[in-house]
């Protein structure tokens, strides 16, 4: 397994989770589904290389659903500055 070194991912990034064959882009944080609002997510995604289709088609999971890290989103200071917002480090967990 890669080792994963922060609590959020950037956009883009595409993750193996452990109870699927399929990959998956994240596209989103702190993601909710409609039939239970009350519980987030740490990911929203899509389905790579199929990515948005419909509504139907987001998919969530959290940081500990992650098996291996197939390739890391693009990271720049607009990343960074989020990071420090939401507190990206995953030692806070």
């Amino acid at each position: 397994m890669n080792e994963i070194n922060e609590k959020f991912l950037p956009i883009g990034t595409i993750v193996k989770l452990k109870k699927s064959d399929a990959l998956f882009m994240i596209a989103g944080y702190s993601a909710s589904l409609k039939k239970d609002k009350n519980k987030k997510y740490d990911y929203m995604s899509y389905i790579y290389p199929i990515g948005f289709n419909s509504k139907e088609d987001n998919y969530v999971f959290n940081y500990g659903d992650i098996e291996k890290i197939v390739f890391y989103g693009y990271k720049d200071k607009s990343y960074n500055n989020m990071l420090n917002i939401i507190g990206g480090d995953k030692n806070d967990r």
